[in-house]
């Protein structure tokens, strides 16, 4: 049976979402593939057709929660250094579960590893490149340490702030880079 491209998002979300709820349910080590697919209601054979592994479920979500933001963001008109942070900081709480998940068992590297893919940064030359991915990276750890620790300061003051410590010279590089590393979405 050849499912369908909504059918398949739709087995990996439950896959994911059964990670997710196993990760606040017990230590990371003890999550087995049999588990999460118990937990999920799916054969392992389906597991395996989209996963290698649980930490290709979390690194594969990282590429799914960067898509539904461009995909969102290009719907704007405009989109200024400002409004790009402004998104990133209301997708990273959207996705507080995933983050605080990846912060607990102590895989915050996954989502650091995807945003410092120098693939993603092929319009610029070494020396460039590696001022451009250090700032990204910065800029994406702020918002991660925002998002998991609580923080009482809102989307508004974090933009602000963030605009206060990361180069407006390197935000103005980032925000094209990422326009453009999803524009065939």
């Amino acid at each position: 049976m050849i499912k369908t491209y909504a059918e398949k998002e739709i087995t990996k979300g439950w896959i994911y979402d059964a990670l997710i709820s196993l990760i606040n349910e017990m230590s990371y080590e003890k999550i087995t593939i049999t588990s999460i697919c118990k937990k999920a209601g799916v054969p392992r054979s389906t597991f395996y057709r989209y996963y290698f592994d649980k930490d290709d479920v979390l690194k594969q979500h990282v590429q799914y929660f960067y898509e539904e933001m461009s995909y969102e963001m290009k719907q704007l008109n405009e989109v200024s250094i400002k409004k790009y942070i402004y998104y990133h900081l209301l997708f990273f709480k959207k996705n507080e579960k995933y983050f605080k998940s990846l912060s607990m068992i102590h895989k915050e590297h996954i989502f650091f590893d995807y945003i410092s893919d120098k693939n993603l940064y092929f319009n610029f030359s070494d020396l460039e490149k590696d001022k451009v991915i250090f700032q990204a990276i910065a800029l994406t750890s702020i918002i991660f340490n925002w998002v998991i620790s609580k923080s009482k300061l809102n989307e508004k003051e974090m933009v602000n702030l963030i605009m206060l410590y990361i180069s407006k010279d390197t935000l103005k590089m980032i925000l094209p880079i990422f326009l453009n590393a999803h524009s065939k979405l």
